[in-house]
């Protein structure tokens, strides 16, 4: 009896530590830096802002070759991303849904984990962009 208890314990923690989400941490940057590259990151561009700044919703997409297209169809996908911290360090959260038409409407059925580790790549690729391209005044510090 001992012994399923903590099998049923250990399994519980396992699925406890199993996410959908993918986080990028520690980011030093400015915020608004951040939303920038945010936005320039989501897939087809940028559909909801939402008040504060720290949610972001892409354009409905469906991969198609390696490319995002905004081709209607009966499965697509859009992408959430927060920005987590009130100061720095931030954490961004990247979450990619998938909708499927039901009748006349689009419902979420779950969560694109393939798809959400490309959008956190470039979202990473376009953060370290942004590193790269700061001037000498950004990076100025009198003490």
């Amino acid at each position: 009896m001992k012994w399923i208890f903590i099998q049923v314990l250990t399994l519980a923690a396992l699925a406890g530590c199993a996410t959908d989400k993918f986080e990028i941490e520690n980011q030093q940057l400015p915020i608004s830096e951040i939303q920038q590259a945010i936005v320039a990151s989501l897939p087809n561009g940028q559909r909801k802002a939402v008040q504060g700044g720290r949610e972001f919703y892409s354009n409905f997409f469906v991969p198609k070759s390696g490319q995002y297209s905004s081709q209607k169809d009966s499965v697509r996908f859009y992408a959430y991303v927060v920005i987590l911290g009130d100061r720095r360090p931030y954490d961004i959260q990247i979450t990619v849904y998938r909708q499927e038409l039901k009748g006349r409407e689009y419902h979420d059925v779950g969560v694109d984990k393939g798809l959400g580790r490309m959008v956190m790549r470039k979202l990473q690729s376009a953060l370290s962009k942004r590193r790269g391209e700061r001037d000498f005044i950004d990076d100025f510090r009198v003490f």
